[in-house]
């Protein structure tokens, strides 16, 4: 993995630790922008949809 995309959370903060302890660079995107961009990307919101749109995002550097 070279980057990874995560939405802000109660985990963010460890998994964000975690992962850079790794060598990995991590994009944190706040919950609610995301929320309202994947709603606008998709209007199915399910788990598959929500990585594809995340990884979108950070593709476009959102």
């Amino acid at each position: 993995m070279e980057r990874v995309a995560i939405e802000t959370g109660r985990m963010t903060p460890w998994v964000a630790r975690s992962l850079h302890a790794l060598g990995v660079t991590i994009v944190c995107v706040d919950a609610r922008q995301a929320h309202q961009s994947l709603k606008a990307m998709k209007g199915n919101k399910t788990d598959p949809h929500d990585a594809a749109g995340l990884a979108q995002l950070t593709r476009t550097g959102f």
